[in-house]
Parts: structure tokens; C-alpha cells; sequence
């Protein structure tokens, strides 16, 4: 299946928000393929309750990563 260039676009910022998370927030303990299914389901539903601005969205992000990571088992 051939990506867009637009979901390619998609692909690289959750990557790039991926690292941002872990380099400057903390490491996941689930894994780097959870944590970018975790994002996908984040950007979802900000999608469908949008937030007044990018750094409100950024901010709900890294707030409910700290807290997801924290939980999740070592592994």
C-alpha cells in the first residue's frame, strides 16, 4: 500500500513528538511501537475535542504521557 505523502508527513511528526517525549520527559517502559499507538490514540481525540491552541494540545500530551508511562510495566 502506497502512504501519501500526507500520512508520511503524519508518520514523521509522531516520530518526532515520540522523541521529544522520551528525550525530554522520560523513557517508555512499553516500547517505542507502544508508545506511537498511544500518540495515534492521543491525536485522536484531541481531533474530536479540539484545544484552544497547539501548546494547550502539547501540554494535555506530555501531561497524560508522565502519567501513562509511569504505569505502564517495565518491559
Amino acid at each position: 500500500m502506497a502512504m501519501t505523502a500526507k500520512s508520511a508527513e503524519r508518520d514523521v511528526a509522531i516520530s518526532e513528538l515520540a522523541n521529544h517525549l522520551e528525550r525530554d520527559l522520560m523513557p517508555c517502559p512499553a516500547g517505542r511501537t507502544a508508545l506511537l499507538t498511544w500518540i495515534e490514540k492521543k491525536l485522536a481525540n484531541i481531533a474530536l475535542n479540539p484545544v484552544p491552541t497547539a501548546a494547550d494540545a502539547t501540554w494535555l500530551i506530555e501531561s497524560a504521557y508522565i502519567q501513562w508511562a509511569a504505569a505502564q510495566p517495565k518491559g
